[in-house]
């Protein structure tokens, strides 16, 4: 008999407390997600932005309130879609965003990458870059050096003067300067973005929105 009483003290003792126990659960729970979106977003620590965008190639205003440097390559997957979603945060937001995209080549993992950067560089020698950026990351299955002296000629460049300047490697010192400043502020992965002073990896159309938006 007394077992059951214990037995049905300890019941109502639970049934008391069990408020308390859900509402602690509940306050746990929103505290791991507010520390989720703060280690998310807020970003650790602040970076120069300027230091950032003294070298690479811009697009948008400087005057734009919403600052993105990117560390990429040619050849990653992941940037691939990384392109695709910037295209269209682009569009969405372009008088928002002042975009930089600086070279970060993962020759290791990507042996075309660093080939297609220079690539890049080359077009950009004729006025082409964000051209030839585009037709790199739109057949990133298709970058060796007569592809990309294929996009070169699509794109109306000089294609003896791209070639001299691709088979020169005369801007490889540019893309290994890149790549430096990219180690300097801890790009480990790629694509990399620094967003006003904040790191971040890759991110999806709506993170890139969220962000923009608290910015603005």
């Amino acid at each position: 008999m007394s077992k059951l009483s214990d037995m049905k003290k300890a019941k109502e003792k639970a049934g008391r407390f069990g408020w308390l126990y859900n509402l602690l659960a509940i306050i746990f729970i929103v505290a791991l997600v507010g520390l989720i979106y703060m280690a998310f977003f807020s970003g650790s620590p602040s970076f120069d932005m300027a230091k950032l965008e003294s070298a690479g190639h811009h697009a948008g205003s400087p005057l734009a309130k919403v600052h993105i440097v990117e560390f990429s390559d040619f050849e990653c997957p992941a940037c691939g879609v990384a392109y695709g979603t910037l295209e269209r945060v682009k569009q969405d937001f372009n008088s928002d965003i002042y975009l930089t995209y600086r070279h970060f080549p993962l020759s290791a993992l990507h042996p075309f990458a660093q080939k297609a950067a220079e690539a890049s560089e080359c077009a950009a020698e004729q006025g082409k870059f964000w051209e030839m950026h585009g037709q790199l990351f739109e057949n990133q299955q298709a970058l060796a050096a007569s592809d990309l002296r294929q996009y070169a000629s699509g794109l109306g460049l000089d294609v003896d003067q791209f070639s001299s300047c691709l088979d020169s490697g005369k801007y490889a010192p540019i893309v290994a300067s890149d790549y430096s400043a990219g180690i300097g502020v801890g790009v480990d992965s790629t694509p990399s973005f620094f967003i006003n002073g904040k790191k971040y990896g890759n991110l999806t159309y709506e993170q890139f929105r969220s962000v923009i938006e608290n910015a603005r």
